[in-house]
């Protein structure tokens, strides 16, 4: 005789009984797609870090299993003390950060995938600049036509955009600079990479080239991550977007 074992279905713990209606309803609704919409001082942190709290809780996902993102290392680490306070428990495992931090971690775990040694450098603003400007005086171009600041400009939106050298062709950029913003974005990223260094854009495009390159990688970490929980999720650009899209594609537990 087989006897199937029930799953036990815990009941809400007091931290989230404590909450109104509609912040239970969203810390409750565990799976597919949920989107929050909130005003200023409607508990939008609070909801967002006792559903991340409740998950582990009723043993939905470990804290390994888990990715929450934000948009400043401040509200990443409010977001786990308050995690570790509901909890009781250290969250050190848990991939809570920026958007920033986490495409580091994916970096440095496979830096070899996109040319890079593990230990990679951040390159600063001046440090780019500086970059920029070597790269037009290597093509004999102006920099008072070519205005490198400009060309920096132009780099980073692209990048916000997840368009990498040879994706924009047809971009404004390339036809405002009537064919020189892609020469320059290229020999930019060649650059970067002799130096083993990226830029804060890289750190978001870098991680969807790895994910999009490599399907045992994707599918690792669509497997690891049962839910992720975003902040502030209107404020994402289309990289941003587009890794979310990446690491979501099977549960789609957002």
């Amino acid at each position: 005789m087989i006897i199937e074992k029930k799953k036990i279905s815990l009941p809400d713990p007091d931290f989230v009984e404590s909450l109104n209606s509609p912040q239970k309803q969203a810390v409750k609704s565990t799976e597919g797609l949920l989107l929050v919409l909130s005003g200023a001082g409607t508990g939008k942190t609070k909801v967002l870090t006792t559903r991340l709290a409740n998950l582990i809780y009723k043993k939905l996902a470990k804290t390994t299993e888990i990715l929450a993102v934000t948009f400043t290392n401040k509200a990443a680490l409010e977001m786990k003390f308050r995690v570790e306070k509901i909890l009781n428990i250290p969250v050190e495992g848990m991939y809570i950060g920026t958007f920033h931090s986490i495409g580091v971690r994916f970096l440095r775990k496979h830096a070899d995938l996109v040319n890079l040694k593990s230990d990679f450098t951040i390159l600063d603003i001046d440090d780019q600049l500086r970059l920029i400007k070597q790269v037009i005086s290597s093509i004999d171009l102006d920099p008072k036509t070519y205005v490198p600041k400009n060309f920096l400009y132009m780099i980073d939106q692209a990048k916000n955009l997840g368009l990498f050298p040879n994706e924009v062709n047809n971009h404004e950029f390339e036809i405002k600079t009537e064919g020189k913003f892609g020469q320059i974005y290229n020999l930019y990223q060649k650059r970067i990479r002799n130096f083993n260094s990226v830029d804060f854009g890289d750190l978001i495009t870098l991680p969807i080239k790895l994910m999009k390159e490599n399907s045992d990688i994707l599918e690792f970490y669509q497997q690891k991550f049962k839910y992720v929980l975003v902040d502030e999720y209107q404020d994402t650009n289309g990289a941003q977007y587009m890794l979310l899209r990446l690491l979501t594609g099977k549960r789609k537990n957002i």
